[in-house]
């Protein structure tokens, strides 16, 4: 397993203080902060029971509209970073990032939103948003203090990820797609796939 789109990051020492220093050597990664797989598809979800987000085998019980899909036609190693609940206390960052040597894609989920009112759809939205971005900022602010700009390293997106069952508010999703960038220079998606190239 090649960690290096870990490591070239320095994450270790751009996280100092936190699980980060509990990583001794390479393979200390998979135990706490990340997941690994190289399948050519593979579905990360927000587990309620583990309390964070994880790589799933299969979509059954958990149904695919619920699931981040990760197309990776060609097998790399792409690493599920743990960051809410995990890296973060619960409900203040994004829920994780899809990691890879040429991508860091932020996810948010918010696939137990109810189908509900406008007005709560509409939070729904915000708080998204507001998580990716809170994410986005902090690991750019850590990463640029060990020299490390982010943005040149890896090509970055956010998306945050809606139960199909939630009307799309399509002007909506367009106007915070458009602020996003304006104040994080990262596109945002509310689609729930993504390809690794």
């Amino acid at each position: 397993m090649d960690f290096s789109p870990i490591t070239t990051l320095k994450l270790k020492e751009a996280f100092k203080g936190t699980l980060f220093d509990e990583v001794e050597n390479d393979t200390d990664y998979i135990k706490c902060l990340f997941e690994h797989g190289n399948s050519a598809q593979l579905f990360a979800c927000d587990s309620n029971e583990k309390g964070y987000s994880t790589f799933i085998s299969d979509t059954s019980g958990v149904g695919k509209d619920k699931c981040f899909i990760v197309r990776n036609n060609k097998h790399i190693d792409v690493f599920l970073w743990r960051i809410d609940g995990v890296l973060y206390g619960k409900d203040t960052k994004c829920d994780c990032a899809i990691l890879t040597s040429t991508q860091l894609d932020f996810v948010e989920f918010k696939t137990n939103a109810a189908n509900s009112s406008s007005e709560a759809i509409r939070q729904n939205y915000e708080k998204a948003c507001d998580q990716l971005s809170s994410t986005i900022k902090d690991v750019k602010r850590k990463c640029g203090g060990v020299n490390i700009l982010i943005e040149k390293e890896r090509s970055l997106k956010a998306f945050a990820v809606f139960n199909r069952t939630v009307p799309r508010i399509t002007a909506y999703e367009n106007n915070l797609k458009r602020k996003f960038l304006k104040e994080n220079k990262i596109r945002l998606s509310f689609e729930n796939e993504v390809n690794i190239e």
